[in-house]
């Protein structure tokens, strides 16, 4: 249940595994940044993104989870959770954040994976 491309240094605790609900947001304060943790169902696996709509700043921790997507409870955007793309909006999206778990802790990296618009064909 990782995915993570970073140095395990660069790893903080963020909370334990068995607090985190399933396909439930839960907002965290990760070195200063403001994120959302999802734990899905299925796949089984750790999803970590900014806190706020990119859109209008609304808190994405009272979202909706459906699948592997997290809708915004203020106008409904619905961001993919792996990509941190928005569904409505493809110039938009959320960063994501490596997670890890060691002996039942829920690790982050507070360095986003910068979310990138896809890019039109050249």
């Amino acid at each position: 249940m990782s995915n993570s491309h970073s140095k395990p240094q660069d790893f903080v605790f963020a909370t334990r595994l068995a607090d985190c609900p399933r396909r439930a947001p839960t907002y965290l304060e990760i070195g200063g940044r403001k994120v959302v943790l999802v734990r899905l169902t299925s796949p089984d696996r750790l999803c970590c993104v900014d806190a706020l709509c990119p859109h209008e700043g609304a808190s994405l921790a009272a979202g909706e989870v459906v699948g592997q997507k997290l809708i915004c409870p203020q106008h409904h955007l619905k961001f993919d959770l792996i990509t941190g793309a928005c569904e409505q909006m493809p110039n938009m999206g959320l960063n994501r954040y490596a997670t890890r778990i060691e002996n039942g802790d829920v690790l982050v990296c507070p360095v986003p994976i910068i979310h990138r618009p896809p890019t039109l064909g050249t």
